[in-house]
């Protein structure tokens, strides 16, 4: 077909047909459609929007514009989990490795991060000899072996996405419900899991802030996945504050070490555990959500996530010397302390997650350009978290950095990204709805 018929087609409000869609990814794979094409198709479907089965369509050609892992012969239940991407999100680290530790295959690929939200990848390269980039044959030996990989999408898989995904940033077209949709699940289905549990986050440090547009994304997700073949529910969980008291990389992988040892943030500990609750209750494995949960915690308390962990360290390359001595991560040259001044004792009843994220992009710890090379040792740790009562003269929270001359500005933007009160707060759960 022309690409000049399809555009016009659809800029002009009609319909997209399977032949339509199919002329689109494959021009967009071999380069038959030019930049200029690709980019007014993506505008086109933006304005005009796409309905359930235009949806479905597009997903299913860059589901298969490139190869799919083969998970068959690897036996138990293959699941993985995708989070839309927060602050100080760093479940994935201990999710994989626990999820293992319960019986479950974890094929996961990953990204990087952009903007005010991290990567999975960026937190793993921080431990020294971390190799993201393997091939599928790896991932196979890999998930068949240790039951669990956390890598970086191949050049073979989806490659109709990688193309998309950097135009759509280009063409101010990243905000639509359908093409979120369809590059999200055409990476995750390509790993050939049985089912996949959505972590869908809405609030200030999420990428979609409100929880219609949120809830809205997670049940056209939820949708397509199960015409798909494959099981598939959303949790929507709030990211108006940070996750956990580390923000950054290297400082990151130390707080998920400590969570892998049962000795992490609370909080941070008990939402993974949920999380990973919930892939077991979806992967039938489990009668209820109450007794998954209980397998999870006995998994994690008697240290066969943290043995997991090591050896998917290990079989990445990794120095899994970094578990018993996580100071052979890469350090900051400086780290301030911010600590509370005032004469009386307060309670933290607010963090603003943007607000945080920002500051730690500035350490060097982010990138707002895909290009950008990121300090690993760069971020926040020890940061105060809602519900925490401060002592006069108690660390706030630390900065990691390599740059005295913004010290002064980053505390007094920290300061006012806490808000204190004589009163207790009552803490909400972070998951708020539950698609299933």
């Amino acid at each position: 077909m022309i690409p000049q018929e399809v555009i016009r087609c659809k800029r002009d409000g009609g319909e997209l047909g399977l032949e339509q869609v199919r002329d689109f990814i494959e021009g967009v794979v071999s380069g038959s459609w030019t930049r200029a094409q690709t980019g007014s198709m993506l505008m086109a479907m933006f304005q005009r929007g796409m309905n359930l089965e235009e949806t479905r369509l597009l997903l299913d050609e860059m589901l298969h514009s490139g190869e799919l892992l083969d998970m068959e012969g690897i036996p138990g239940h293959k699941a993985d989990k995708h989070s839309t991407g927060g602050v100080g999100d760093k479940v994935s680290l201990v999710l994989a490795p626990l999820a293992a530790a319960c019986g479950l295959r974890v094929p996961m690929l990953s990204g990087r991060g952009l903007g005010h939200t991290g990567g999975t990848l960026d937190k793993l390269e921080s431990i020294p000899g971390f190799n993201v980039f393997l091939e599928s044959k790896r991932i196979h030996r890999q998930v068949a072996e240790v039951g669990c990989v956390i890598a970086g999408q191949t050049r073979a898989i989806a490659p109709a996405d990688r193309i998309l995904y950097a135009l759509r940033d280009e063409t101010a077209t990243v905000e639509h419900a359908s093409l979120i949709a369809a590059s999200i699940l055409s990476k995750k289905l390509a790993e050939g899991i049985d089912s996949l549990l959505l972590d869908v986050k809405f609030g200030r440090g999420a990428f979609l802030q409100e929880f219609e547009n949120a809830e809205h994304l997670a049940r056209l997700m939820v949708d397509l996945g199960r015409a798909a073949g494959c099981r598939v529910a959303a949790w929507l969980t709030c990211m108006d504050q940070p996750l956990g008291r580390a923000i950054g990389n290297a400082v990151e992988v130390e707080e998920c070490i400590a969570i892998l040892k049962d000795d992490g943030p609370e909080e941070i500990t008990d939402f993974i555990c949920q999380l990973v609750a919930g892939m077991v209750e979806l992967s039938g494995q489990a009668d209820s959500l109450e007794s998954a949960l209980e397998q999870v915690r006995g998994k994690l308390a008697d240290g066969s996530a943290l043995e997991k962990f090591r050896q998917m360290v290990t079989a990445q390359g990794g120095d899994a010397a970094v578990l018993d001595k996580p100071s052979l991560l890469p350090r900051s040259r400086q780290v301030h302390e911010v600590l509370y001044e005032e004469a009386s004792p307060a309670h933290v009843i607010d963090v603003d997650a943007r607000a945080i994220a920002e500051i730690v992009l500035q350490t060097g710890a982010g990138r707002r350009n895909a290009e950008d090379a990121i300090d690993p040792a760069g971020g926040i740790s020890g940061l105060a978290c809602p519900g925490d009562l401060l002592e006069p003269g108690q660390v706030m929270a630390r900065i990691h950095h390599d740059d005295k001359s913004r010290v002064a500005d980053w505390e007094e933007r920290l300061r006012n990204a806490v808000r204190l009160s004589d009163q207790k707060p009552v803490l909400e759960n972070r998951i708020r709805m539950r698609i299933s």
